[in-house]
């Protein structure tokens, strides 16, 4: 999060590469790492719920 607030908005728009899913811009990486990150943790309160944790 510190680097990212540290960006410029036209850094956004570089590219990068995943090996999954190949060159995207930063901005979309950003935005598909924060939705895997929210789903994994959907999972874990599921999982939670279910087993009575």
């Amino acid at each position: 999060m510190a680097l990212l607030i540290q960006l410029n908005p036209s850094d956004f728009k570089r590219k990068v590469e995943s090996p999954t899913h190949g060159n995207m811009s930063l901005d979309v990486a950003v935005q598909r790492y924060s939705w895997h990150a929210r789903h994994h943790i959907a999972q874990i309160q599921s999982l939670r719920e279910r087993m009575g944790w």
